[in-house]
């Protein structure tokens, strides 16, 4: 009984060693995947000279980036309910591939691309760099407001001007603004070109292919006058050279095309919708009575043509439990949400439970990023960076990688390599001294289990001589005492064996998910998993197979020793 409790606990031990030191090693790569959400993943700098539309180009140029898709994150609030909130948009076409997603949420994210509303965007041939804009603009200045003007209407020069710009999306759903163009307010066909390049990067292009989400167009007037008339789109063309005038295609105006509307802003906290004369969907008009006044605090108008979302229509989301949780609602609801000062109007999808890299501790909703890149312009005229980005890289192509991200040039605030950061994890002084503390302490107990074992059995072997010396009175040979006792210590060891390991699994399941804690004390996320690795705890069969193996050795020693005569004797005396 005490050689076969020895072994017990020597087994309990081992085992809990073995899995405290396996789930701890699979808790930090999985703190690690989750904390990365993907192979790599950069966080965008709140002052990065690239432009909107750069960052994907250019981290898909790094040599080991195989893919890349951009995310969104914002604060969110829902009345008084929720105050801290996250907002985050991805692009469910990508993130499935790209994330760390398991299984219930690429099902999830699959039914929001299925229930994201689309936009009518229009889409551009080829990969243009440049686009052309045409128009006619013909105004008059009004002579009754200012002497200095002419009867005759004349504006003066550099009085007034048209601004025009494009509002783009790329492959990765993002908007982004073109540069601005401008021309003047009395000349008809004329050719405004924006660029799509950046000056100090002339080999980057935006991720194609494109779509033209807005057009817009800005009147100001400079001068202390007041104009009237009108501005006519009259042509579209994009190119896919830098320079030159050939290569130039021609793009039908998407104006009066079903989802494309105009809207206007005067410099009030609302856009209005402006309604184009009869016939002529692609025109401006300021009437005499509307005439619009330049001069100090008067501030231009912006005429919009854009493509927006079916009417009324939500965005789709995502939303964890933490959110449905503390707002009552349920999938399927519908409620408002504000977001950077914006009012937005979302529909619950689908429920998760835990989205990385995300707390789920903090109320989440998840997004399309182009149905909420749309929302966010269409309100506020917003065209953001994404404020962060995750990545996919070739095997062992990390440690390049992240040393290219972190140039100062790449834009980004913070970058994390799941290798890296499993490295670092799993290198932690503490845990690793404790888990060798354990090791080290099932190993003694392993031994002096063993030598317990073989003095129990020697001495056991050793007290039995009377009773062996009769049975083998009674015509038991040697060989069935041997037997008899392989018996006897394959039971102790079985029994030892099996039940310390079940105690230990049954100690390793109580405990160790509350003891595999972070580098700051607090419960890891995700939840550890405990894992008995029961490869490792084969050496300590083998070690009984070898102690039984001993054991047997030095019984089979001592049974040629006794003497029947002389032990019935003994006794007898």
């Amino acid at each position: 009984t005490r050689a076969a409790l020895l072994l017990m606990l020597a087994a309990a031990l081992g085992t809990l060693a073995a899995a405290h030191a396996a789930t701890w090693t699979r808790s930090q790569a999985d703190q690690a995947a989750f904390r990365t959400a993907a192979d790599a993943r950069a966080v965008a700098s709140d002052y990065s000279a690239l432009e909107t539309w750069a960052a994907g180009p250019r981290y898909r140029a790094i040599p080991g980036v195989t893919a890349a898709t951009p995310l969104t994150i914002a604060p969110l609030d829902v009345g008084r309910t929720i105050r801290d909130g996250l907002l985050a948009g991805v692009d469910p076409e990508a993130v499935g591939s790209i994330g760390n997603v398991s299984a219930g949420n690429a099902a999830l994210i699959d039914t929001l691309a299925q229930q994201s509303f689309e936009v009518a965007a229009k889409p551009l041939p080829g990969n243009p760099r440049r686009i052309a804009v045409t128009i006619d603009a013909a105004f008059d200045a009004d002579p009754t407001v200012e002497t200095s003007v002419e009867t005759d209407g004349t504006i003066p020069q550099n009085g007034a001007a048209i601004r025009v710009t494009a509002i783009l999306r790329d492959a990765d759903g993002r908007l982004f603004r073109t540069s601005t163009a401008s021309g003047v307010v009395d000349r008809p066909a004329q050719r405004l070109i924006l660029t799509l390049t950046n000056p100090t990067a002339p080999d980057l292009r935006p991720a194609g292919p494109l779509a033209i989400e807005a057009i817009e167009l800005q009147i100001d007037v400079l001068d202390q006058i007041a104009i009237f008339g009108s501005v006519d789109l009259i042509a579209l063309e994009v190119s896919d050279a830098v320079s030159g005038d050939d290569g130039w295609t021609s793009v039908e105006l998407p104006a009066g095309a079903i989802g494309w509307a105009w809207t206007l802003f005067d410099g009030s906290p609302t856009a209005t919708a402006y309604t184009p004369p009869p016939g002529a969907p692609n025109r401006i008009a300021i009437g005499r009575a509307a005439e619009l006044f330049g001069g100090f605090g008067n501030p231009g108008l912006v005429f919009r043509l854009y493509a927006g979302p079916p009417r009324d229509a939500p965005l789709a989301a995502i939303a964890s439990r933490t959110f449905l949780d503390r707002t009552g609602a349920a999938v399927g609801d519908e409620l408002g949400i504000s977001s950077l000062g914006q009012a937005l109007r979302v529909k619950v999808v689908g429920m998760t439970e835990l989205f990385a890299p995300f707390d789920p501790a903090r109320p989440a909703l998840i997004v399309d990023i182009a149905a909420l890149d749309v929302v966010r312009f269409l309100g506020a005229g917003r065209t953001d960076q994404a404020d962060e980005w995750w990545l996919t890289l070739e095997p062992g192509g990390e440690p390049a990688v992240l040393v290219a991200l972190r140039e100062r040039t790449a834009g980004t605030s913070e970058v994390i390599g799941r290798a890296e950061l499993t490295r670092s994890l799993s290198t932690d002084p503490v845990p690793l001294g404790l888990i060798g503390v354990l090791g080290l302490g099932s190993l003694a107990a392993m031994l002096f289990a063993g030598i317990g074992f073989l003095v129990s059995s020697t001495i056991s072997t050793s007290e039995r001589f009377g009773e062996f010396a009769l049975l083998r009175a009674l015509g038991l040979s040697t060989g069935q005492l041997s037997l008899w006792l392989s018996i006897e210590s394959i039971f102790l060891l079985g029994v030892g064996l099996a039940m310390g390991s079940a105690l230990g699994f049954l100690l390793a399941w109580l405990v160790l998910p509350f003891a595999t804690l972070t580098q700051t004390g607090l419960p890891p996320i995700p939840a550890p998993e405990v894992i008995v690795p029961w490869e490792a705890i084969v050496p300590t069969y083998l070690g009984a197979i070898a102690l039984f193996i001993l054991s047997l050795w030095l019984v089979r020693r001592q049974l040629p020793d006794i003497r029947i005569s002389g032990v019935l004797r003994a006794r007898e005396s």
